[in-house]
């Protein structure tokens, strides 16, 4: 298999890949994991693949436009009857052709998911040894490094408190306790969920259908076997094609590869229009009739290669 080719196709799949694989063998070799940061993950997975396939969907593009004004709110009447759900969509998630997916997950989480922010344990930040000097900047890297690692959430109630460790454990745990009384330490009440991820379609089938769309817009000169060989959205096929060479041998291999790679195209458009409906991952029939546009594709992906270049990101 060509390896510029190879190369491209993991750039855009190893993020999602490895975070699905990371949580499932965390899960598997590690008992102790606790089942609910494994449900957070797979949620994170989850959305960052429905945003994926939100830049690919024609008809969240014309929402888009819509909402920049640079389409004509007329533009509305030529639209499915039923297209507003597209419009929520749009206005709870926004524009997302240039996200750093990470931040945005952060940000957004708890208000689109209603995914709650994990609660950090209580944890020591720092010391104020005996005999040295209280350095303010060495506390200020410290919590620096404390919110680094744990991704506090600003909506989350915490409280930096300084402990005397010179005093008793029974005096201490009861001045915790009236401490702990006065400012009121409760559980959050949990967010409405707006959107839930529907049960269905695999994760893999999902993401073969989302690489072969997105491999197709950044060559689009290239032949659907070839797109389908290098994606490897088929064992079998994409073997007998590594050298990514026409040949008498794998005239039906090449032939087979196309007919697989065309369905996938189908696939992908109705995960996308689903997505921009608010269902995801679902490949139901919808109201859409837009088809996906090629040219406008390939510039988003070149212009979100640049610009996520300029903010030093790894993966689009």
């Amino acid at each position: 298999m060509n390896s510029v080719s190879l190369l491209l196709t993991n750039f855009f799949s190893s993020r999602i890949v490895l975070l699905n694989f990371v949580s499932t063998f965390m899960m598997k070799k590690n008992k102790k994991i606790h089942p609910a940061r494994f449900a957070r993950r797979q949620q994170e997975i989850q959305a960052e693949i429905w945003t994926t396939y939100l830049r690919f969907s024609p008809s969240y593009e014309i929402a888009r436009q819509i909402r920049a004004k640079e389409l004509p709110k007329s533009s509305l009447k030529k639209m499915p009857a039923d297209f507003g759900k597209v419009l929520q969509v749009y206005d709870d998630f926004g524009d997302v052709r240039f996200i750093d997916f990470p931040n945005w997950y952060f940000e957004n989480r708890r208000r689109i998911f209603g995914v709650m922010p994990e609660t950090p344990h209580i944890s020591t930040i720092t010391r104020l040894q005996k005999g040295k000097e209280r350095e303010l900047d060495k506390i200020a890297n410290d919590f620096f490094k404390f919110n680094v690692m744990h991704g506090l959430d600003m909506r989350q109630r915490i409280n930096l408190v300084a402990i005397p460790l010179d005093k008793k454990k029974s005096e201490l745990m009861k001045e915790f306790s009236e401490y702990l009384d006065k400012h009121g330490a409760k559980a959050p009440d949990p967010e409405d969920t707006k959107y839930i991820g529907l049960k269905g379609l695999q994760t893999r089938a999902t993401i073969n259908a989302l690489k072969v769309i997105w491999l197709h817009a950044y060559m689009p000169k290239a032949p659907l076997w070839e797109i389908g060989a290098i994606s490897d959205v088929s064992k079998t096929f994409s073997m007998k094609l590594s050298s990514l060479k026409k040949t008498s041998g794998n005239e039906d291999a090449r032939y087979l590869m196309t007919i697989t790679v065309a369905k996938l195209f189908k696939r992908a458009l109705l995960i996308a229009e689903n997505a921009a409906y608010g269902r995801f991952p679902s490949d139901k029939p919808t109201s859409s009739t837009l088809e996906f546009d090629w040219q406008s594709l390939t510039k988003l992906l070149q212009q979100r290669k640049t610009k996520l270049k300029l903010q030093q990101e790894h993966y689009f």
